[in-house]
């Protein structure tokens, strides 16, 4: 989705994790076909099918199985094995799976890469050709131990509980997006300290949602944006990529529509907050959550921070108004040193530059967000909120506001074109290789 450093394996769809049992590997005649389901279906339907085609595949690539059927078979139970599975293994398993099988049924790959576009079969080419020379039999061994370990056979195993299998995207992200209300305040906190505090759709939406209640609360003063642990946030969740490409059966036009859609509606809630709205950077800050600093009314930050905006080096384009704020804020040059070239600026830099309005130490931060807001000579006791207000909407009035929409509008039907762009997609697939 927008720039950011955190990354699941790959795309892939249900149909690809069923060909992970029975790939397409050679072409099948009428007659074999027929020869399978007439006369060597012996567990009945596919199954039969699936065994018999592959012992005719473990036949021909084993010079007839000689000296490997007890192997043989463990193979073919492990495949059987597979379709049992009560949890669907994260796509790095899945990837070993596949790769395993193609080398324990056809050897060594040597089949041409395919196009960073197609980053399905891309993957699967990377996952085979990465086995090498791995020879038929050790492939075939490696492939059962994986099966089993999924299984619990091996006695130490998961019972079909994987590692990844439960992703943030995939339940409430109420842990991962902290909404308090206090004295008048609301504080936003992003709590995924172990991913960086990256944002996932989930979290996407309950920002977008949190900000729109304190809009509409008479009781809020304000809102504060703060991250958990050492980072602010390292921007968006790649891995919002495979859900949304999931959700959509592999149609990446379609995924790319709804993801867009989650972009602007998010941002259009930044741009629409009427009242004062602050972010509190209390460590690195990349992709997103740098861009949206341009849309809030003051950011301060502490000295470990910094900030970054990989577009191009992602092969994407920028979001959250940054076309129009950044040059606004830091003027053309260097705005087109972050959008364009992936400079990492330091806090002391957005401080000249004006991206932030001040630089505190890290050990103090959080002291001093705390006194700053809610200390007694802070925001909440010292200033009435009808005039902050009043004075926000003569700064950001109805007309800036609605260019800000435009804008967004603008940069998001860009931006789901640069999704699928080659560009794009093969920066995916290289930081997807750094990962291994």
């Amino acid at each position: 989705m927008f720039a950011g450093v955190v990354v699941s394996k790959t795309m892939l769809t249900n149909q690809f994790y069923r060909r992970l049992v029975w790939p397409t590997i050679a072409p099948i005649t009428r007659a074999t076909r027929q020869q399978a389901l007439n006369g060597h279906n012996h567990n009945g339907g596919s199954n039969g099918v699936l065994l018999w085609w592959s012992r005719r595949l473990m036949s021909s690539n084993n010079g007839g199985g000689g000296g490997g059927g007890s192997l043989d078979n463990n193979f073919l139970t492990a495949q059987q094995s597979l379709k049992g599975l009560t949890a669907e293994p994260d796509n790095d398993i899945k990837l070993r799976l596949y790769g395993l099988y193609k080398q324990a049924t056809s050897g060594q790959c040597t089949a041409p890469k395919p196009s960073a576009f197609n980053m399905v079969d891309r993957a699967k080419w990377t996952a085979w050709s990465q086995l090498g020379q791995l020879s038929k039999s050790e492939a075939m061994q490696q492939y059962v131990a994986t099966v089993n370990s999924l299984t619990g056979a091996d006695g130490g195993g998961s019972g079909g509980q994987t590692r990844g299998q439960q992703t943030p995207n995939d339940k409430e992200d109420g842990q991962h997006l902290l909404v308090e209300k206090r004295n008048g305040v609301t504080k936003i906190t992003l709590n995924r300290p172990d991913k960086f505090n990256a944002i996932t759709k989930p979290m996407y939406e309950s920002i977008a949602s949190a900000l729109n209640d304190a809009a509409n609360d008479e009781t809020i003063k304000l809102a504060v944006i703060i991250g958990s642990g050492k980072f602010f946030s390292s921007g968006n969740d790649l891995s919002n990529f495979e859900q949304a490409f999931k959700q959509f059966k592999g149609d990446m036009r379609a995924g790319t529509e709804q993801s867009a859609k989650v972009l602007q509606h998010f941002v259009a809630a930044f741009i629409d907050f009427p009242k004062p709205l602050i972010g509190a950077v209390n460590g690195p800050a990349i992709g997103i959550a740098v861009t949206t600093l341009g849309l809030m009314d003051c950011a301060v930050a502490s000295d470990s921070a910094y900030f970054q905006t990989p577009f191009s080096s992602l092969g994407q384009s920028p979001e959250a108004c940054a076309t129009f704020t950044f040059p606004h804020i830091m003027g053309f040059s260097k705005a087109s040193e972050m959008l364009y070239f992936n400079h990492k600026m330091s806090a002391a830099e957005a401080l000249q530059c004006g991206l932030i309005s001040r630089i505190v130490p890290s050990a103090q931060f959080d002291d001093y967000i705390e006194n700053w807001i809610f200390g007694d000579k802070g925001l909440v006791n010292t200033c009435y909120p009808k005039s902050m207000q009043c004075s926000k909407q003569l700064v950001k009035n109805d007309s800036f506001r609605l260019k800000l929409h435009e804008i967004n509008k603008e940069e998001c039907d860009t931006i789901k074109e640069r999704w699928i762009s080659d560009e794009c997609l093969d920066a995916i697939q290289k930081f997807l290789q750094k990962k291994k």
